[in-house]
């Protein structure tokens, strides 16, 4: 009784297949990774073969060992990322700003472009300094005009930096 449409339904355990999902890694060797649960219409291939093309690494491979399963093993390079990030950073900021930027600051400008944002919090987790000491370096790149605050006040719980 009544229009209610029927609840999304999970496909049937024929119809499902495991594949293996991306963890973390510093080396630039493809590694099989854990396994997990997703529905056989193709979700997220597309954004996989996108999101790794962006970052310049190679097709994910698939297999099917045992005829039981699908294992999908991810190339995770450091090195890819981090040249793909400093190649975009550089195209936003020029090499000479980046050149005059210090330690901290460019820890931050890198932050705020990977994230879209930082607080002071995050960075201080990230470099393992204090809010004395990391404040400064933010409180420069506004003055720089690379970062814009954003916040109702300096005690705002919910304050943040991003690039301006």
């Amino acid at each position: 009784p009544g229009n209610h449409a029927a609840a999304p339904r999970k496909p049937p355990p024929s119809q499902q297949r495991k594949t293996s999902t991306a963890t973390p890694g510093n080396t630039g060797n493809p590694t099989p990774i854990t396994t997990t649960t997703t529905n056989e219409f193709n979700e997220g291939v597309q954004r996989i073969y996108t999101d790794m093309q962006q970052m310049f690494l190679n097709e994910p491979v698939y297999s099917e060992p045992g005829k039981t399963k699908v294992q999908l093993t991810l190339e995770n390079s450091i090195t890819s990322r981090v040249l793909h990030n400093q190649d975009s950073l550089e195209q936003r900021l020029s090499k000479e700003i980046l050149s005059t930027l210090s330690g901290y600051e460019i820890a931050a400008v890198q932050m705020a472009y990977t994230k879209k944002r930082v607080t002071v919090r995050e960075l201080c987790d990230y470099l393992g300094r204090t809010p004395k000491t990391l404040r400064p370096a933010l409180r420069e790149l506004v003055d720089k005009g690379i970062f814009r605050w954003h916040g109702s006040g300096p005690w705002d719980p919910s304050q943040y930096y991003a690039l301006d």
